[in-house]
């Protein structure tokens, strides 16, 4: 997305031959020449740069140049990231053609470039290093990280790994920020402490990054003086090749006796020191005045450490042990990111309590506050002081929570197509309010997503990329504190357009493509505000929130029933328990301190060390809470607000979407204890996942009426009676099995949805059978 591994077309202004040079193949043959007249354009997003009209000279192959004069409109300043767009103007029927992309910049063509490092972008060292053919041949690999015949880095931060000299490049982005904490730890290696950075708004520096040491403090001299000679050590090993994200961590070789010895150092200290031992290998990212944003929990962290060791052995055994090749080892791991680990950190002050937000990759995790009411605002400004917009840094939970909001969407619309759209395919316009969506990324993908046709099968990049006619307007109605993170990636796409400055991801090109609405006009596809209210008073189609729910991180003294293990242990997996207090819902999540299961293929040692680190951080968070032997949990309870904001959303709006970690769909859907709140709403569901950070989405309507008149019409085509009885019967039965079955059953009025609508109804039917208490 930023174009540096693109190529390049350089303006040189002292270069009179410095241009472009198109040439393309047409095909049949024999075309008579003049016949055909072709338009040449570069394109950057959609603006045209620069077009010539070209006639069809004898032959096959044809070619047009561009020299400095077509661009003496350009900013010289500026950079473009642009593609040569080909169209025959005599023959509309015929295809456009595009090139591959490119980057225009003005310069000198002679002067030397910065090196860029070429390869496949890994998640970690280790996903390259088993292209390898002998696994015998991995620890030279790691004995000779410094030399540069095999590692490296470029100017754009990326390590580049080259595993043997006929194999071809890796690389792995190492961000600026954890390569300069790494300088600043080789510099006082034998120091235990933690960082602080101050940032702005839109994420950039308005400090320095600043070291704190944390203090011995209760731990024993012994085992601090061990800490201290580990953790020098473990310095010392990882700083002799570009920093720990040029590690690989094997277990079964004399390579990974400091790494063993660092991880049980860091377990005792853990164990018998002062809870703020756990914020070790962490940087606090603060505000101007000093405020705490949010933490980023860095690849040294002993946790961090002992989940990459996990890793590395496990790519390894199916590689060698399991004899899977490279690219599919990647592919069946790439579910395992790393998602709580840690879990919770204690906070800085008493009382307080950091929790995990999302991944970073797999090189760092954005963990915030347990009170913090807009964890997303958070996780970007995060995100920009780290990587910047580098995508091996997006928050990949994010990222998963765009592709089932789309799906959201995607539902809401054909539930709500009426005859006229689906034959005249006229435009929509859909219009949405979001509540405290961060910088606005996760949703303006959901929709670039939902706008996109569904793709043919063919494998035709042309019909794949089509756009559905349909528009949008969005609401954005960020928290009190958060109003100027609100929208900011949508701002910085305008910004880099206006300026042609760094290139447009292909999934975000939609929102600067215009919406033919016809004649000659057209209306953009996504229109924008970022409201001063919290909460919408504007009704709207679709509504969509997040993190409605606030929680709190508590310690308690209690036992846990075994779970099992997830995925040999790299996958911490939330024991959730639900109840009501009165008619007061509470919701407890936490990672269970007894588990057993499969250990990990490679060395049972390897889950059972990973399990030790993580359950020594928990208990110092037990610890910084008050509990010495307790176990933190995150505790959620509905307060009179939150219950008046979803009443509100779901007055104003067709379906609300709510996206939560901390609270679920028994909320929704529980009968028994909370009857009203059960008998409003239709619901539908997406379970609780590893790949959302263990979020939960519940979709939900409160306004039936529409609902019921369409279920009329489902009705009468079966003969049957209509009336508003047997129809609050139904849907009523439906709506208890999932209330995307009773939109489905509402939605089905016409005869070639008549044998769909029988089956729901028979289901119906055996639902109120099987549940009578007659026999």
């Amino acid at each position: 997305p930023d174009g540096e591994d693109l190529p390049h077309l350089i303006l040189d202004q002292s270069n009179d031959d410095s241009g472009l040079t198109v040439r393309w193949q047409t095909d049949p043959e024999g075309i008579a020449k003049g016949s055909v007249n072709y338009e040449v354009s570069i394109v950057a997003a959609s603006d045209v740069l620069a077009s010539k009209n070209v006639d069809h000279s004898e032959g096959v192959l044809q070619k047009t140049s561009f020299n400095l004069e077509d661009f003496e409109e350009l900013d010289e300043s500026a950079k473009f990231q642009a593609n040569v767009v080909l169209r025959a103007v005599d023959a509309p029927e015929v295809p456009s053609a595009k090139s591959e992309d490119f980057i225009i910049v003005f310069g000198k063509a002679d002067d030397p470039t910065p090196p860029h490092g070429s390869g496949e972008t890994v998640r970690c060292i280790v996903e390259g290093a088993i292209t390898l053919e002998n696994k015998d041949d991995l620890p030279t690999l790691c004995g000779l990280r410094a030399n540069t015949q095999h590692f490296r880095t470029d100017s754009k931060g990326y390590i580049i790994m080259r595993p043997s000299q006929t194999g071809h490049s890796f690389r792995v982005f190492r961000p600026p920020l954890i390569a300069e904490v790494e300088e600043q730890w080789q510099s006082r290696a034998d120091a235990i402490g933690r960082w602080t950075l101050q940032v702005r708004a839109d994420g950039t520096r308005s400090g320095t990054l600043t070291f704190q040491p944390l203090e011995r403090g209760d731990c024993p001299e012994a085992e601090w003086n061990r800490l201290a000679t580990a953790s020098r050590l473990f310095c010392e090993d990882i700083m002799q090749g570009p920093g720990a994200l040029s590690r690989i961590y094997l277990h079964d070789n004399g390579v990974s006796a400091r790494v063993v010895e660092y991880l049980n150092a860091w377990e005792a200290a853990l164990m018998q020191g002062n809870p703020a031992l756990a914020l070790a290998h962490t940087v606090e990212v603060q505000d101007m005045v000093g405020k705490t944003i949010g933490l980023i929990v860095l690849p040294s962290h002993p946790v961090r450490v002992a989940w990459q060791a996990a890793y590395d052995a496990l790519a390894i055994h199916a590689r060698y042990e399991c004899g899977l090749p490279a690219a599919s080892v990647r592919k069946v791991l790439k579910g395992l990111d790393s998602s709580h680990f840690p879990s919770i950190l204690p906070g800085l002050e008493p009382g307080s309590s950091f929790v995990f937000t999302d991944t970073l990759g797999v090189t760092a995790v954005a963990m915030v506050r347990d009170t913090d009411r807009e964890p997303k605002a958070a996780v970007s400004t995060m995100v920009l002081c780290l990587g910047g917009e580098i995508p091996e840094m997006a928050p990949s939970i994010g990222r998963q929570t765009a592709g089932a909001l789309a799906k959201e969407i995607d539902s809401y619309l054909k539930y709500h197509e009426t005859p006229r759209q689906k034959e005249n395919a006229e435009n929509r316009l859909l219009t949405l309010n979001a509540l405290r969506p961060g910088d606005g990324a996760t949703v303006v993908r959901a929709l670039g997503i939902a706008v996109h046709q569904p793709s043919t099968g063919d494998g035709d990049e042309e019909t794949q990329s089509e756009l559905k006619n349909l528009a949008f307007s969005l609401n954005l109605h960020p928290s009190t504190a958060q109003q100027a993170v609100a929208g900011r990636f949508l701002t910085q796409l305008s910004q880099r357009r206006r300026s042609g400055s760094g290139g447009i991801e292909r999934e975000d090109a939609w929102i600067l493509d215009p919406l033919a609405c016809g004649g000659n006009r057209t209306i953009p596809r996504l229109r924008w505000s970022r409201r001063d209210s919290a909460t919408p008073q504007e009704p709207a189609h679709l509504s969509l929130a997040f993190d409605t729910f606030v929680s709190k991180v508590v310690a308690e003294e209690r036992s846990f029933e075994s779970s099992p293990l997830h995925g040999f242990g790299l996958i911490a997996s939330l024991e959730r328990k639900f109840s009501f207090a009165g008619d007061t819902p509470i919701w407890e999540a936490w990672v269970n301190p007894d588990q057993d299961g499969e250990k990990h293929p490679a060395a049972r040692i390897l889950t059972e060390r990973l399990n030790r680190v993580h359950s020594a951080v928990l208990r110092s968070v037990a610890k910084s809470l008050g509990k010495a032997r307790g176990w933190p949990l995150l505790r959620t309870e509905l307060n009179y607000e939150e219950v008046e904001t979803l009443k509100n959303l779901h007055r104003l709006s067709d379906w609300v979407v709510t996206v939560d970690r901390n609270a679920g769909i028994e909320y929704f859907d529980s009968p028994r204890e909370a009857r009203t709140v059960y008998d409003a709403y239709v619901i539908d569901a997406v379970p609780e996942r590893d790949d959302l950070g263990c979020l939960q989405m519940i979709t939900s309507t409160s306004h039936l009426d529409e609902v019921r008149g369409l279920l009329d019409q489902a009705l009468a085509f079966m003969g049957l009676s209509s009336s508003l009885r047997n129809c609050e019967f139904l849907l009523g039965e439906l709506k208890a099995l999932s209330g995307r079955l009773a939109m489905r059953l509402a939605s089905a009025t016409t005869e070639a949805h008549a044998r769909t609508s029988g089956e729901l109804i028979a289901l119906a039917l055996s639902r109120a059978q099987c549940s009578d208490p007659q026999p």
